[in-house]
């Protein structure tokens, strides 16, 4: 179990740390006024399609045999979004806090907590089974993030349903995620039917520029919190719901979705993908994200941070519990 706890340690506190840095430079102003800001736009028009772009394109798709894991990942993101998109309205008022905290409890950091972690509890295995649910995950987490952040935008210029409809449309054909998913999704397939390669020249930069997403996002996060006490009543409130939030991210969701898996027979390797699909922390791109597409990404930070925090804990726990209960092995 201690092994466990090192893998989950190891993948969380990396994120702390550049969280950290990014604070203590804005604090001493190292770059200069306006240095974040151009950063998130850059890692939002351009390093994170990429990074987008090669998770997606970097899949293996030659087997893809297990449809039950396929389809139970597939139904349960879906039904986790639509019952946050119903329930979320109802007991959150401001619209840009909507999107921030539905990506914020969906979204999961999988490609980083998923492979190690799920790979120390049933080795190659693991890995095997995470690369069939992997394509299926990047595309939906992605996709559904932007039509979030779309439908929850606080920057409506009209209130009439066929103007805002138009508006959510187009946020989503032109947002860059989307594109940079269609893109890879289709070379994927390609690649899988022909055997086509991206040439060198091509690929090479393309991951050069998504290496550098993580690291200047959670400086960007972290430079967010200069300045930014938690004196004031929006502020606790906002700490409030983002306690709330990555509460429910790693504890709530993986608990009632894993619960639902063991029902339906899921066991051993299968089951540890989903729980670490589920459990994993939010995933730092929702950061970023929110802070580009007018939602609250201070909201969405603070969830990030939080849900890292306490994944540290909580996927160390959750491992120890469906092992005692002999889930999985």
């Amino acid at each position: 179990m201690w092994q466990n706890f090192l893998f989950s340690f190891n993948a969380g506190f990396p994120l702390l740390f550049f969280v950290l840095l990014g604070y203590l430079l804005e604090k001493r102003k190292f770059f200069g006024e306006g240095f974040f800001p151009q950063a998130d736009k850059f890692i939002f028009n351009i390093a994170l399609p990429c990074m987008i772009f090669s998770s997606v394109y970097d899949c293996d798709i030659s087997d893809l045999s297990d449809y039950g894991l396929i389809g139970f990942t597939v139904i349960g993101i879906t039904a986790v979004v639509a019952v946050l998109f119903i329930i979320v309205p109802l007991t959150v008022r401001d619209n840009s806090k909507r999107g921030a905290l539905i990506q914020g409890i969906y979204r999961s950091n999988f490609a980083i907590f998923g492979i190690p972690l799920v790979e120390s509890i049933a080795g190659e295995e693991g890995v095997a089974a995470i690369a069939v649910a992997m394509p299926f995950t990047m595309i939906l987490f992605n996709a559904y993030a932007v039509i979030t952040l779309s439908v929850f935008r606080d920057d409506r210029k009209s209130t009439e349903p066929k103007a805002v409809i138009a508006q959510i449309l187009k946020n989503i054909v032109t947002n860059p995620l989307i594109i940079a998913t269609v893109l890879a999704l289709c070379l994927l397939l390609l690649k899988g039917e022909t055997g086509f390669e991206l040439p060198e020249f091509v690929s090479t930069p393309i991951t050069w520029l998504s290496n550098s997403v993580s690291a200047l996002a959670l400086m960007s996060l972290g430079s967010s919190l200069v300045s930014k006490g938690t004196s004031s009543g929006e502020n606790k409130s906002r700490l409030r719901l983002a306690v709330v939030g990555a509460f429910a991210k790693t504890v709530l969701l993986p608990a009632v979705m894993v619960t639902i898996a063991a029902l339906l027979g899921f066991r051993g390797t299968r089951l540890s993908v989903i729980f670490v699909l589920f459990g994993a922390p939010t995933a730092v791109a929702s950061y970023i994200m929110a802070k580009n597409m007018k939602s609250d990404a201070d909201l969405a930070g603070q969830i990030l941070v939080i849900s890292t925090v306490m994944s540290l804990v909580t996927m160390f726990i959750g491992v120890f519990i469906i092992k005692t209960l002999g889930l999985i092995e």
